[in-house]
């Protein structure tokens, strides 16, 4: 099982991917510490982490492309 918590971290800025990755859900988020994860949200609600980028400073927002290929931190 796998969830967004408990991390202690605070998050900075989060953002789902866009409707062009359907039916998959993607969630990003951003953190003060420099990481940026990003989770599959099953549709039960579940997450699964599939991915963690490290910044050297804190990471302030981020987004994705319109067609989901490529997220911006």
């Amino acid at each position: 099982r796998s969830t967004l918590f408990p991390y202690t971290t605070l998050f900075r800025s989060l953002r789902f991917s866009p409707a062009s990755l359907a039916p998959k859900t993607y969630l990003a988020a951003t953190s003060w510490d420099g990481e940026v994860r990003v989770w599959e949200v099953q549709p039960s609600g579940q997450t699964k982490a599939v991915g963690l980028t490290k910044h050297e400073g804190p990471v302030l927002w981020c987004d994705w492309a319109n067609d989901g290929q490529v997220m911006y931190s």
